[in-house]
């Protein structure tokens, strides 16, 4: 079979993106805005965690940073604070951002700096501040410990909740781990709501860390992403357009959604098509225009595609095998133990190969089956597959 090469440099050009605009996602707000509501309302510190998953480019972080910026701006005794996995590599680092997010950096600084003192830990916070990162992961008190000492230097004074999105959080590590059992078993003085972005495995990852006693316990249901409606694809398309000062005809905005199958990520590309053919053509109605935007789209969706294909192994073409019995059996998604089948016939680890291929979201996993996360990137494995991507 025909080996691939991966793709190297920005797949994007130089086109520029605008600014994504939120649309849709209604029932997935409506859910966290349940969640927050019930924390507020019991006070109870042990709420869980509550995770939003999907494949890369669905909106996932998207949709956590707009939730939690509306909770800080419409309940007054509300804060909120969006990190990555690698924040939660070290205690001080995340005890002091809580502190920014409440607006009390001297008080997060005290507590992490009582807890150094009590744990014998020569670094200190004055030397540790000067530090580089590598010190972070050398200074590791008890984010628990750290948490007490917060409490009574009264850094969470005022503060009736805290949302906290810990973004990609599939990459958490055995560190990353015990401070999520932390923040996960609460904070009594002030309740954490906590927010997990990740891939459609982040689940698993957060149930089988290594051992059971440092698994999650209690993640709630996943609110799992997908691709927006016609309705809210086109708002998209059309408010993004707009807020760049551009009134586009009705059958453009149209056809650019239909495009993009209402994936955010492709929304963005296609948006950025717009934008250049706009730039050459002064406007963008219905013929040479729009079809520039097209065409540019559509060289941003596939270069996505292949990008997002090529991160899943060095030779995307182990993958083939899934595609090829699609193709035989005329269905878009097959069992998972059929795809791994498939592949252990040409000669790979099948097993492997799907699983890195659902974690990298090459294929997503629904009920036991594995399929594409949209159709155009179905067809654009099969004609991969039909040229042999060479």
């Amino acid at each position: 079979m025909p080996r691939s090469q991966p793709s190297t440099g920005n797949p994007f050009g130089s086109a520029r993106h605008p600014p994504p605009h939120f649309a849709g996602r209604k029932e997935e707000l409506a859910l966290l805005n349940q969640g927050l509501d019930r924390l507020l309302r019991t006070g109870d510190p042990t709420g869980g965690i509550v995770l939003v998953t999907g494949v890369p480019g669905v909106g996932k972080t998207q949709l956590a940073r707009k939730f939690s910026a509306d909770a800080a701006a419409q309940h007054k005794g509300v804060v909120s604070s969006v990190v990555a996995t690698s924040v939660l590599e070290s205690p001080v680092s995340l005890v002091l951002d809580f502190g920014r997010a409440l607006d009390a950096t001297d008080a997060a600084r005290r507590a992490a700096d009582m807890d150094s003192r009590k744990n014998g830990d020569g670094l200190g916070v004055a030397r540790f501040f000067t530090r580089s990162h590598k010190e972070y992961v050398r200074h590791t008190p008890s984010l628990a410990t750290m948490l007490r000492e917060s409490h009574g230097v009264g850094m969470w004074k005022g503060c009736d909740a805290m949302v906290l999105v810990v973004d990609e959080l599939q990459t958490v590590t055995p560190t990353g781990m015990a401070a999520l059992r932390v923040l996960h078993e609460g904070n009594h003085q002030c309740p954490i709501f906590l927010l997990g972005v990740g891939l459609q495995h982040t689940p698993f990852v957060l149930a089988n860390p290594g051992t059971t006693r440092d698994a999650i316990s209690r993640p709630n249901e996943p609110i799992r992403l997908g691709s927006l409606n016609d309705a809210d694809a086109l708002e998209a398309v059309t408010v993004g357009l707009a807020n760049e000062g551009h009134e586009v005809p009705e059958e453009s905005a149209l056809a650019l959604a239909a495009a993009s199958q209402g994936f955010p990520q492709h929304i963005h590309g296609y948006l950025a098509g717009a934008l250049s053919a706009i730039a050459e053509h002064g406007h963008l109605q219905p013929g040479a225009a729009l079809t520039s935007a097209l065409q540019t789209g559509h060289k941003h969706r596939d270069a996505y595609y292949d990008m997002t294909a090529d991160k899943m192994a060095p030779d995307r073409s182990v993958i083939y095998p899934v595609v090829a019995l699609m193709q035989r059996r005329d269905t878009t998604a097959l069992p998972r133990r059929d795809a791994a089948q498939a592949v252990t016939e040409s000669g790979d680890d099948g097993d492997a190969v799907v699983r890195q291929a659902i974690e990298h979201g090459v294929l997503q996993l629904d009920k036991g089956e594995v399929s594409f996360a949209i159709p155009s990137f179905h067809a654009h494995m099969c004609e991969s597959l039909a040229r042999g991507c060479s």
